[in-house]
C-alpha cells in the first residue's frame, strides 16, 4: 500500500482543538445528569483530562484501549524519538501520579499482542507497563468462531454455491480503506482467471465512495447499523461476481 499512510503520532499531534471541544462537550453532558459509570474505549481525551483534573471526574471510569504508549514512525528522526519519549513519560506520570483514576483498565487483546519495546529512554517497555496497569481483555469477537466450522452448512445457508470460493475483505479506517478496496477490485480479475469461481463479498465503511471503485458487475445494498458512533449508522454492503 502507497496511497495512504497513517501517522498516528503525528494525528494525535494535531488534534489538540478536536479533543479539547470533544471533552468540554462531554463533561458538560455529565456534569448535567448522574451516571454511575462512563466506559471510555479510547476516550483519549476525557481520560487525559480528568488525570490532569481529577476534581473533575464525575462517575466511575472502565478504560479501554488496544494499544499503550506511542513510538517513532521513523526510527531515524531524533526530534519524533525525543517526542515520542516525552509523550510516554507524561502519560506515565499522569497515570502513576493518580493510580485509583481509572477504575477499571482493560488491553484489549493479549499480553503477547504488546511490543516488547521501551517506551523511550529511561522508561519502562510497552509489555511490562501495560502488564502492570491493565487487565487483558483478549479479543473481542462476539461469537464463537467454533459454531461456524461447517462451512458448506453456511454457504448454503447464505445462498452460496459449495463450490465457489469465497474472499470476504473488510477494511477499517473507512477512508484510509478506500485505496485497498481499489487496489483488491484492479486485481480481481486476475485472481478470478487463476481462481475460478472465486467471489468476493465485500465489507466497506460508509464513507467510502463505491463510485470510485473499477466497475465490475455487482449488486450495492446499505443496511442501518447500530454501533457507538453516530458515524457508523450506515455501512455499505458490496457483493461483487468477476468475469
Amino acid at each position: 500500500m502507497g496511497e495512504h499512510d497513517l501517522d498516528a503520532f503525528k494525528a494525535l499531534q494535531n488534534m489538540d482543538t478536536l479533543l479539547v471541544n470533544n471533552f468540554l462537550r462531554l463533561q458538560r453532558h455529565l456534569e448535567s445528569e448522574a451516571y454511575d459509570l462512563v466506559i471510555a474505549d479510547e476516550a483519549w481525551e476525557l481520560d487525559r483530562f480528568w488525570h490532569e483534573h481529577p476534581s473533575l471526574k464525575t462517575a466511575k471510569l472502565a478504560w479501554m484501549t488496544d494499544f499503550v504508549g506511542v513510538l517513532p514512525m521513523h526510527m531515524t528522526d531524533a526530534t519524533e524519538a525525543r517526542l515520542a519519549n516525552d509523550y510516554n513519560a507524561e502519560m506515565i506520570t499522569l497515570v502513576e501520579g493518580n493510580k485509583k483514576l481509572r477504575d477499571a483498565a482493560i488491553y484489549i487483546g493479549d499480553e503477547a499482542d504488546l511490543v516488547d519495546a521501551p517506551m523511550g529512554k529511561g522508561l519502562p517497555s510497552v509489555r511490562d507497563w501495560t502488564r502492570g496497569h491493565f487487565e487483558f481483555g483478549g479479543y473481542v469477537s462476539g461469537f464463537d468462531a467454533g459454531a461456524y466450522a461447517d462451512t458448506a452448512f453456511w454457504k448454503q445457508k447464505l445462498g452460496y454455491s459449495g463450490q465457489e470460493k469465497l474472499c470476504l475483505v473488510a477494511v477499517g479506517g473507512t477512508m484510509a480503506g478506500s485505496a485497498f478496496l481499489r487496489r483488491l477490485m484492479d486485481g480481481a480479475r486476475d485472481l478470478r482467471a487463476a481462481l475460478p469461481g472465486v467471489r468476493f463479498v465485500i465489507v466497506a465503511g460508509p464513507r467510502v465512495d463505491v463510485g470510485t471503485c473499477p466497475r465490475l458487475t455487482a449488486w450495492i445494498s446499505t443496511a442501518s447499523c447500530r454501533t457507538l458512533y453516530p458515524m457508523w449508522r450506515r455501512v455499505i454492503w458490496l457483493s461483487c461476481r468477476v468475469g
